[in-house]
């Protein structure tokens, strides 16, 4: 769900980063799972696994997410990035804050775990998370590095913090260009 993190700080004007803090800790006190997922009718992830494309429905996602973007004034104020695939090129695909009032759709792709939640039908394609070809989206984020500095690779800097050293850690990575954005 770290799109949906990434929405929430997109959407909000520069300037109002605590109240977009506070929004982001409120929400994840707030939100039910019944607002992302719902289980299959009858036997839940025994149908989606042998009736289904997934284990769970992600349905209700799509529509908290158009609520919640409504909600942030339905605009991007920030350089952002999520990707999705392309499940049937394998085309890992990055879509930005241009991407306009589409984006809780991306997202919602950007959210489709094969398996775990259906993939995304959109006219003649179909989108999946794009974890599943590249888990950190680090081109995306250099990309929008790139459009401050230009060329000038030594002005971007990548922290990388481990914040559990086990073998299946999570990784925070934070890449910024010199200047401020």
């Amino acid at each position: 769900m770290g799109s949906l993190n990434g929405l929430l700080m997109a959407s909000t004007e520069i300037g109002k980063e605590k109240q977009a803090a506070e929004k982001l800790v409120e929400m994840w006190k707030t939100i039910k799972s019944t607002d992302v997922l719902e289980w299959w009718p009858f036997t839940g992830p025994l149908q989606g696994f042998f009736g289904k494309t997934s284990f769970f429905n992600n349905a209700p996602l799509l529509p908290y997410l158009e609520k919640e973007f409504k909600n942030l004034g339905g605009h991007m104020h920030r350089r952002f990035t999520t990707g999705i695939v392309n499940a049937q090129t394998g085309e890992y695909i990055i879509k930005d804050e241009k991407t306009g009032s589409d984006m809780p759709r991306h997202i919602f792709a950007s959210a489709s775990v094969p398996g775990i939640f259906p993939y995304i039908i959109d006219g003649e394609n179909v989108y999946v998370d794009g974890g599943s070809t590249d888990n950190i989206n680090l081109r995306g984020a250099i990309d929008k590095c790139i459009e401050i500095v230009g060329d000038d690779y030594s002005a971007i800097t990548m922290d990388v913090i481990l914040t559990n050293p086990c073998k299946d850690c999570i990784i925070l990575i934070a890449i910024s260009p010199a200047k401020n954005v």
